[in-house]
């Protein structure tokens, strides 16, 4: 029997020690997920990790880098539909700002740690600051094709505040979801968006 080359191993266990440690911390949050729990559920030794990772922050910060880039995907690849369609504006609308709530949602508490953890860790703000640039690019992409529709004098500023409400918006909707209508309050930020279509 073949064995996996030691590099294709090593990859192996690396991947799955993200893997565990990012549902872990869906589950559990970050401060009560232990290295040791990380190992135990991912059926390896504690050494093992630290082979790999310096620390828990470093698996940490790797899983924001993934989460942040999954959500930018999502929003390139259903914001290239929506100007490839040339879809009315009010139509778009109504499709992107669904569907970044769901692609949110979707990851639930572990969305929720990432965004607590922006607030108090430096680096963890950083990755956050360099994705966060890129999301607004991509809301400046959207602003700026349906420029002539909107009712914005300076894109650039539009697409900040748009995605600084988006993440407000979704955090306060993942913290309240047992108090209050995500389908309602999601609705209403449509139709005040849509409000602004000339």
């Amino acid at each position: 029997m073949k064995k996996t080359p030691i590099q294709k191993r090593s990859m192996e266990t690396r991947n799955k020690i993200v893997i565990t440690a990012r549902e872990l911390f869906a589950e559990k949050g970050f401060e009560e997920t232990t290295t040791n729990m990380i190992a135990k559920a991912a059926g390896i030794s504690v050494g093992s990790i630290y082979s790999h990772f310096k620390d828990k922050w470093e698996i940490f910060l790797i899983i924001l880098e993934e989460h942040k880039e999954a959500i930018l995907d999502y929003g390139t690849m259903n914001l290239n539909r929506i100007l490839e369609q040339n879809q009315d504006v009010k139509t778009a609308i109504n499709w992107i700002i669904p569907g970044l709530y769901e692609i949110n949602k979707l990851n639930g508490k572990l969305n929720h740690e990432l965004e607590r953890f922006i607030q108090v860790d430096a680096r963890a703000a950083a990755v956050h600051e360099k994705w966060e640039k890129l999301e607004d690019q991509q809301l400046l992409r959207f602003l700026n094709h349906y420029g002539e529709q909107l009712n914005i004098s300076d894109p650039e500023s539009a697409a900040t505040i748009l995605n600084l409400q988006l993440r407000s918006i979704f955090y306060y909707l993942f913290n309240n979801q047992e108090d209050v209508d995500e389908k309602a309050i999601i609705s209403q930020f449509i139709r005040m968006m849509c409000n602004s279509v000339k």
